[in-house]
C-alpha cells in the first residue's frame, strides 16, 4: 500500500510550521486543553470551550474543580497531582469523565492525558485532548433502560398476571 505524502507548508521554517500547528489546534473536531501544574487552564482550543459553553478566553484561567463533575473532583485531583510527581517521559492514560457545562449540565467525555515536561525534566504542563461522548452514554443509558423494562414485561408475562 502507498503512503500518502506528508502534509507541506510552503514555508518550511519554524514559524511556517508553527502556523500549520496553530491550524490544527484551531480547527481541531476534539477539544484540546493545555494545564499547568496548579490545574490551571493556560490555553485551550475552541471545541474544548464549546463542548462545555465557554468562549476561549473565559476558558483560559478555569480550575480543573471548575471544569470537573463535584463528584469526581477530589479523585481526579489526587490523581492529577500523583501523576505529576511519578510520571515519566511518554507517561499517558485516557479515560472517560464527567465534565460541568456552563449551563450546569453533564458532559461526559473522553480524555487522554500526556504530561509535558520540560528541559530539565520536571512536568511543566497537562495535555489533555476530550471528546465529547454525551450521546454515546445517553444511548448506553437508554438502551439499559429499555432492556430493565423489556426484563420487567417478560418477567411478569412468565409468572402470569393476577387480577
Amino acid at each position: 500500500m502507498k503512503r500518502a505524502p506528508a502534509v507541506q507548508s510552503k514555508d518550511e521554517s519554524p514559524a511556517g510550521r508553527g502556523q500549520i500547528y496553530l491550524s490544527i489546534f484551531q480547527n481541531a473536531s476534539i477539544g484540546i486543553v493545555l494545564m499547568d501544574v496548579d490545574e490551571r487552564i493556560i490555553e485551550c482550543n475552541p471545541a474544548f470551550a464549546s463542548m462545555l459553553g465557554y468562549t476561549v478566553e473565559a476558558s483560559i484561567g478555569m480550575t480543573l474543580k471548575q471544569v470537573t463533575h463535584p463528584d469526581e473532583y477530589a479523585d481526579e485531583s489526587r490523581r492529577f497531582n500523583q501523576a505529576l510527581r511519578t510520571a515519566r517521559k511518554g507517561y499517558r492514560v485516557q479515560k472517560e469523565k464527567r465534565f460541568v457545562h456552563k449551563d450546569g449540565r453533564v458532559i461526559w467525555g473522553r480524555i487522554t492525558i500526556t504530561i509535558i515536561f520540560g528541559n530539565s525534566g520536571e512536568p511543566v504542563f497537562v495535555l489533555g485532548m476530550v471528546e465529547d461522548i454525551s450521546e454515546r452514554k445517553k444511548l448506553a443509558d437508554d438502551y439499559q433502560a429499555l432492556n430493565r423494562q423489556f426484563e420487567f414485561i417478560l418477567g411478569v408475562t412468565r409468572t402470569g398476571l393476577a387480577i
